[in-house]
């Protein structure tokens, strides 16, 4: 078993760059799992948004628009022209403004396509936020008048509807892909996540930046030229050589694993269910499976630990910001977010968001979270075939 001996020793030696990202993600994970609920409740609790409404239609769905709105948020009384709405957008009198054209209830009763203008704050998320709030009013509104309700009866119930789901459908929305509803003006979307959630949360950015950092200059040791030759050389047979790196390799993963989800069950194992922390044990796994795939690429492709250790920091943090573990996925925008789509750990968080407080394995999405999983099985595989194919390419090149 020299080789894999010879593997550890590596991995020892390799000890101190580990043990200081080990520290930096355990100030990290303790502030955010600390500060986390508290942050987004200070992020969204109160903060009605200023708006208006001009009616110019003068007809009961106008006002009906403004009594909803009012709310979760302020309505202000601001002068119908425009340069009295740009004066209050700009001294933040308001943030949005409304306007029913003439003619929109009679287009709405009767099936016609004629939309809401609006003026907004550019450059904030408010707008998008409101412009959010009122499609969902109109939509659920238009859906009871192809009902065959009159218009009385279907403001009368889009009204009572949106009351009486606006907070469950906040909760849901945040697990999932976005927020509809009003954000901006309630304080039940923390109370949806646990602390142990946020721990998991910033697992891809440490996963990538250890594994690759204490793995990668193991593999460049052992593909330097003299290593190899001396083992070509040696009595060991090419089948023994490949077996004990593999189980170098599965003894560094599985120690990074056990350490990390060890951790979560001593600090959240009063929070967490069983049937979560088993979806976690799963998700960590495909996940660690990435980063070891990354890393046996990467191993082949670069002849230096130095440049090992930038490339660790570049994709950690890289992958960390594109893939929603330092920025929630539903801040980013929809550009950014279909370019997300391309890293691993966008669908790694995908999966924590299925896995938050799931009791039991009938409240669990299953599809989703295989889904998730399944995808990021594939993204190992894919690096994996990479590091074979440039490693082939090497060898006839040799």
């Amino acid at each position: 078993m020299q080789t894999y001996k010879a593997f550890l020793k590596i991995a020892l030696k390799n000890y101190p760059s580990v043990i200081i990202y080990f520290v930096v993600f355990m100030i990290v994970a303790i502030m955010a799992t600390s500060q986390g609920k508290e942050s987004e409740k200070e992020l969204y609790k109160d903060e009605e948004i200023s708006f208006t409404v001009f009616n110019r239609d003068g007809s009961a769905l106008g006002e009906a628009i403004k009594d909803y709105l009012s709310v979760k948020n302020t309505y202000v009384e601001v002068a119908d022209n425009e340069e009295a709405i740009r004066v209050a957008l700009y001294y933040r009198d308001i943030y949005y403004a409304v306007i029913v054209p003439e003619g929109f209830e009679e287009a709405v009763a009767s099936g016609k396509d004629m939309e809401l203008m609006n003026y907004k704050v550019t450059n904030t998320s408010v707008g998008y936020y409101m412009d959010m709030y009122i499609e969902n009013y109109m939509k659920t509104l238009k859906s009871y008048i192809v009902a065959d309700n009159d218009m009385e009866t279907a403001i009368k119930k889009t009204l009572d509807t949106l009351k009486n789901s606006v907070d469950v459908q906040l909760v849901a929305d945040i697990n999932n892909s976005g927020i509809t509803g009003n954000p901006m003006a309630t304080s039940t979307i923390s109370d949806d996540k646990p602390m142990y959630y946020y721990f998991y949360q910033y697992i891809p950015y440490i996963f990538l930046a250890i594994v690759i950092t204490g793995m990668g200059p193991i593999l460049i040791t052992f593909g330097k030229k003299d290593v190899k030759m001396r083992i070509n050389v040696s009595a060991q047979s090419f089948k023994s050589y490949g077996v004990q790196m593999f189980l170098g390799i599965v003894t560094f993963g599985a120690v990074i694993m056990g350490i990390f989800n060890i951790l979560a069950y001593v600090l959240y194992g009063s929070t967490i269910s069983m049937t979560a922390f088993v979806c976690y044990l799963i998700l960590t796994l495909c996940f660690l499976l990435v980063c070891l795939g990354i890393t046996y690429f990467a191993g082949f492709v670069f002849s230096k630990s130095d440049v090992m250790g930038g490339f660790a920091n570049v994709v950690s943090l890289g992958f960390s910001f594109l893939g929603g573990v330092f920025v929630p996925l539903e801040f980013l925008g929809s550009t950014i977010k279909n370019i997300a789509r391309l890293t691993p750990t966008y669908w790694y968080i995908k999966a924590n968001d299925v896995i938050v407080g799931v009791e039991k394995f009938s409240d669990l999405n299953m599809e989703a979270f295989m889904k998730n999983c399944g995808i990021l099985v594939l993204y190992a595989l894919a690096f994996f075939c990479i590091g074979l194919a440039v490693l082939r390419y090497k060898r006839e090149e040799a």
